[in-house]
């Protein structure tokens, strides 16, 4: 049985140093300028490369495509396929796939010039951190602390195609169709898989967890009403060692 598994990867596979801090036992995955940044743990390490020696294991992530450059993976679970900017970029040998790229700014072209211009208006508010395009599909905005959030949510609804999502301080402004439910519809449409997992922690995870046949949320910071076929895990990270365990169990069975 052809097997597909997509995955968030901040908070779902790989966690922060404050985070990861109590883990058991976990290793680096992420440095910057020689400063650690982010964590995974070995017990989730060694189910994720038995998952990925049954399966096709791809990681689907809002990073930018440079900022998943700074993962390393450990060589027993290294996916071969990676899909970053909420979908938009397929990482595949270590390379952009050119197809791929040029079907996502195909897709993303009708929202663009509304984009663009709300990326000028943004500059002119006071509120952010930082605020930056990223890749050219969608923008990120940092906002200042106890900045208020209401003058965005005027301002967003001016522009029908943009959809705006919130992770605490991070502010998402996203093409309407640039998703990762649509990252992973074409996953599946190239790969064909005959069972779909996923899981994922926040609310822009929530569009990949529905086209899965099995999913996992892992998320806090919003209550949701999940679907039937979404499991909520355990909140004390990792929550990669609980459903992870799950996940490779269920492929067995299936692959018996």
């Amino acid at each position: 049985m052809s097997i597909l598994f997509a995955a968030d990867l901040d908070n779902t596979l790989i966690y922060s140093v404050s985070k990861a801090a109590k883990f058991a036992s976990k290793t680096c995955v992420e440095y910057l300028e020689g400063k650690a940044l982010s964590f995974m743990s070995m017990t989730s390490i060694k189910h994720l490369a038995a998952i990925a020696r049954m399966c096709l294991f791809v990681p689907i992530t809002t990073r930018s495509y440079a900022q998943y450059q700074r993962i390393t993976w450990p060589d027993i679970c290294k996916p071969a396929l990676a899909l970053t900017t909420n979908g938009a970029i397929l990482i595949k040998d270590n390379a952009i796939d050119p197809e791929w790229l040029a079907a996502s700014k195909s897709l993303c072209a009708p929202f663009k010039h509304e984009l663009s211009n709300l990326f000028e208006r943004l500059q002119t508010y006071e509120l952010f951190l930082k605020c930056r395009f990223v890749d050219d599909f969608f923008i990120f905005t940092y906002l200042k602390p106890q900045r208020s959030l209401e003058p965005l949510l005027n301002l967003v609804k001016e522009y029908s195609l943009i959809t705006l999502s919130q992770s605490k301080q991070k502010l998402y402004f996203f093409p309407n169709i640039l998703t990762k439910g649509l990252a992973l519809t074409r996953l599946k449409e190239t790969f064909k898989p005959e069972k779909t997992f996923a899981a994922g922690d926040s609310t822009i995870d929530l569009p990949m967890l529905l086209q899965a046949e099995v999913a996992y949320f892992c998320g806090v910071d919003e209550p949701i009403d999940l679907a039937w076929h979404i499991t909520l895990c355990k909140s004390e990270p990792p929550a990669s060692d609980y459903f992870l365990p799950k996940i490779r169990q269920q492929i067995a069975e299936l692959i018996i």
